[in-house]
């Protein structure tokens, strides 16, 4: 457009009443307008998420196999291990997810996947689902992260179990057991604090998972669900305390898979 072209059109819209001048934008300017506006909103979306937005943190996560519970018992034991991680921020996350199914196989993908993602700490099933998923390597060995005394206080409920073959590292393995047999689980049987969630397992086991960075969450989870002592303060008084706080996971025991 010419100079004096624009000069006339600059004229002509002061000219316009406000009516004219909206009906004129609306026809020449309106896209052009939308498209800016969206450019800049997908911007300041992409700003928000990637540097402003609180993401979620996992502080405990526990997958549980081919049970159902009490709704209320769980959001009640969910609460009680908030206190006990001293968890107030609702974008840290305490969970206990029994939407698992072995006999899915998508939900079998599904854990590979979130353990993969090391989005899950623990996997609680019946004991035969328990054995087979030692020996697919999903368990991290129990003795190389308690310390004796801790490992006594548990005997009686460790239950030892068939890993997966050395060999089977670079492939598949076939969930057949084939490895050593390690201290891979805890029972609950019998446990007061995980029968108030009114199961239906009848031999659950838990176990921790190899590739988890929370370890110590994980054997608190098994203290304080086997403690009567312990249970009582987080309920009563909602302390939080830190019963494995010295404990940490062999380097060579939490690489295992």
């Amino acid at each position: 457009m010419l100079p004096h072209e624009k000069e006339h059109e600059r004229q002509a819209f002061k000219n316009m009443t406000p009516r004219k001048k909206l009906e004129h934008f609306l026809n020449y300017y309106l896209l052009q307008t939308v498209i800016v506006v969206a450019i800049i909103g997908v911007a300041l979306f992409m700003i928000w998420n990637a540097f402003i937005k609180k993401r979620d943190t996992i502080v405990f996560s526990a997958a549980v196999f081919d049970d159902i519970f009490d709704y209320e018992g769980l959001a009640a034991m969910t609460e009680d291990l908030r206190k006990l991680y001293g968890v107030t921020d609702p974008h840290e996350i305490v969970r206990i997810d029994n939407s698992y199914r072995s006999r899915s196989t998508d939900d079998r993908l599904r854990l590979s996947v979130v353990t993969s993602a090391k989005e899950c700490d623990v996997i609680i099933a019946d004991e035969p689902f328990f054995r087979e998923l030692a020996g697919y390597g999903y368990f991290l060995d129990l003795s190389g992260v308690m310390t004796e005394d801790e490992a006594g206080a548990f005997s009686d409920r460790i239950v030892r179990a068939p890993g997966r073959l050395e060999s089977e590292e670079l492939i598949p393995s076939d969930g057949s057991g084939k490895g050593e047999t390690m201290s891979y689980g805890i029972s609950l049987e019998n446990c007061e604090k995980w029968q108030s969630l009114k199961g239906t397992l009848e031999h659950p086991v838990a176990g921790i998972v190899a590739n988890t960075e929370r370890v110590k969450p994980s054997l608190e989870f098994f203290s304080w669900l086997l403690d009567e002592k312990v249970q009582e303060l987080i309920v009563t008084q909602g302390i939080t305390r830190r019963i494995f706080s010295g404990v940490t996971a062999r380097p060579d025991s939490a690489q295992k898979s």
